[in-house]
């Protein structure tokens, strides 16, 4: 009688375990770091733009082809970034790898010119696959997971330009 409800009680906890997962779980990258910074313009009519910066480490090497990437209810696109001045939208990855990814959600301005308005579009509205609030989901391919949902994200001070 004893053993059985060892047993029961072991298989119980094993699938409480299994159940579950975390929701940064990827087969292709391990988020070391992801940082959220709004910036706002200091000329008139200029957008306010939310930027992730997102540091990950490669789990494995594949070619990453960036899709796009959703946050704040808008989608935008996803960027790598190589080094100080070069971004790509298509990488090779090696296994170890430490790489930056890079998200600009931007709103939409107007600028008013005399007789004439001229409105510059933001990112466009579209709902993230997995309704998870104050997360980044990614959507790249050449990977196992091919989506990727961040949600503990760092916000820093906003950036106010002159």
């Amino acid at each position: 009688m004893i053993t059985r409800f060892y047993i029961f009680f072991l298989i119980l906890l094993i699938s409480a375990f299994k159940c579950k997962q975390p929701i940064n779980k990827n087969s292709d990258f391990v988020l070391k770091s992801a940082t959220k910074m709004k910036y706002y313009g200091g000329v008139y009519g200029s957008p306010m733009v939310t930027v992730y910066t997102l540091q990950m480490e490669v789990k494995r090497g594949f070619e990453m082809v960036c899709d796009s990437s959703c946050a704040e209810g808008k989608i935008d696109e996803l960027i790598i970034q190589i080094d100080s001045f070069n971004t790509s939208q298509t990488t090779l990855l090696q296994k170890g790898q430490l790489v930056t990814c890079l998200l600009s959600i931007k709103t939409e301005s107007v600028q008013n010119a005399g007789d004439f308005q001229i409105t510059t579009p933001g990112s466009l509205e579209r709902k993230a696959p997995e309704d998870i609030p104050n997360s980044v989901c990614l959507k790249y391919k050449g990977g196992r997971s091919n989506i990727l949902i961040i949600s503990d994200i760092i916000e820093l001070k906003p950036l106010m330009a002159p």
